[in-house]
């Protein structure tokens, strides 16, 4: 066994913080850790974070802090097993960004926060590129590549990079962008490659950072990942074995995956979901090629691609999250608008992105013209779409990007499961809370899904609403 005491145990290995002319404190032994928050967002490019620091040795005075400092981190979780859980920034360092002092203790002491940021976003808002890519080089997830990794002027980070290949090669020149822009702009435009558990290619990239690294990967990579853990809500549990002849283990399994508290962040919120173009809209294509434009609308309720795209829904076919039927008009069209240039020649091939009109099996390496509003919607299912916000013990195991499985019971039947809320996930949003003072490790998650085992009844019968009143909210 590891020395797994209890659900939520952890143990700060590394804490250091290092001045810009090389001096370095030990945070363990010259002060008084009362705090570490570490946050991670799937729509973000950076973690960031917090530690919150009691000083009785007047520290912030000797160093001094200037807010210019790094920050070395190293967290374990112990486990059940001789593994060891981690989080590591020993070796990449955090950048603090800002101090905060919130009050005084005693004579000459204070408790204060560090405000801290993965190195990379300050690198990103030192530089720009200014450069254009060609023919081969002009392949998306080698433009990602070369500007994370392996250009001078680019982040040249020494974490660890997922880059998921994309197809085509185009043409593209960054005008004199930082790197993460230039990313996320090359993320709307960039399509994978067809894989073995994809029949068509996803045009819906991400770029984000985790603990494991940097990340640049389509919804449809994360959907093909194994579950991470499963959470249930309420006094159920399930029946884990021991590990190793150890009774207790199967207690504290149950203890791990039991949910603390949660609370429906959205549930099929209309107003967000029209406004941002989740349930349609339309767009504009100008062919400056051509001197003509064509106008192209999406409907969500009649996307023929919904069944063809991989979903979240543990049935082979998920339904829609929405009903079209609770609709006067299900024609959402006209909600937003959006403009694409592009340069369709004769022969139907881009020249204003490539030579070739032979793209792996593509006359357009982008299609933005086919792709930029499911693009929308699919990303926007998660803001107007069904998000939980829960609190569960914490582990180092956990990140954002990974899938998990949450059991919600159904009112007045705490076996069976409630069929709107019950369902895999995809994590969104986590903060790990470390406190000190309670020697617990906590972690907040937003979850979110986007769509259903099942369809939604088509009678005046609704699902079970009471579970929201029920519901526990999180606590301060």
């Amino acid at each position: 066994m590891s020395g797994l005491q209890y659900a939520g145990d952890f143990k700060i290995e590394v804490a250091q913080l290092i001045s810009p002319t090389g001096s370095r404190t030990n945070l363990l032994t010259d002060v008084h850790i009362v705090e570490i928050n570490i946050f991670e967002d799937i729509f973000k490019n950076s973690i960031v974070g917090s530690i919150i620091i009691a000083d009785t040795k007047n520290v912030i005075t000797l160093l001094p802090m200037m807010g210019q400092e790094f920050l070395r981190l190293k967290i374990a979780t112990p486990t059940l097993t001789s593994k060891r859980d981690i989080i590591d920034f020993s070796d990449t360092s955090f950048a603090v960004q800002k101090i905060s002092l919130r009050k005084e203790i005693n004579i000459g002491g204070q408790v204060y926060e560090l405000d801290f940021i993965s190195q990379e976003a300050i690198k990103n808002t030192q530089r720009k590129i200014s450069k254009s890519y060609t023919n081969a080089k002009g392949n998306v997830s080698k433009i990602v590549s070369d500007l994370l990794v392996e250009d001078d002027d680019g982040i040249k980070t020494s974490k660890d990079v997922f880059i998921e290949p994309t197809t085509g090669n185009r043409r593209y020149v960054i005008p004199n962008l930082n790197p993460f822009t230039a990313i996320n702009i090359l993320s709307e435009e960039a399509m994978s490659k067809v894989g073995e558990n994809d029949s068509t290619p996803s045009p819906h990239y991400l770029f984000f950072e985790n603990k494991n690294g940097l990340n640049f990967r389509s919804l449809q990579s994360l959907y093909n990942q194994e579950l991470r853990d499963i959470f249930h809500v309420g006094d159920i549990g399930f029946d884990e074995k021991p590990i190793d002849g150890d009774k207790e283990s199967g207690k504290t399994i149950q203890n791990f995956r039991r949910v603390l508290a949660y609370e429906i962040k959205t549930r099929n919120d209309l107003f967000q979901s029209g406004a941002s173009g989740m349930l349609g809209g339309r767009l504009v294509t100008h062919d400056i090629f051509k001197k003509n434009y064509n106008v192209r609308t999406y409907n969500y309720f009649n996307d023929d691609d919904f069944e063809s795209n991989r979903r979240l829904s543990e049935s082979k076919s998920a339904s829609r999250i929405y009903s079209k039927e609770r609709f006067v008009s299900s024609d959402f069209s006209n909600s937003t608008t959006m403009v694409v240039p592009t340069s369709k020649t004769t022969k139907g091939f881009d020249a204003q992105h490539t030579t070739s009109k032979k793209l792996d099996g593509f006359s357009d390496a982008t299609r933005l013209d086919e792709t930029s509003l499911q693009r929308r919607s699919r990303m926007n299912e998660y803001g107007g779409g069904l998000a939980i916000q829960m609190v569960v013990h914490g582990r180092t195991t956990l990140t954002v990007g990974d899938l998990i499985y949450l059991f919600v019971p159904s009112l007045g039947d705490t076996e069976a499961k409630n069929k709107f809320y019950s369902g895999t996930y995809l994590v969104t949003k986590l903060r790990h809370t470390f406190d000190a003072r309670v020697q617990a490790h906590e972690i907040t998650m937003e979850v979110a899904k986007d769509s259903l085992s099942e369809d939604i009844p088509s009678t005046n019968a609704v699902y079970d609403d009471a579970i929201l009143r029920k519901s526990r909210k999180i606590r301060a």
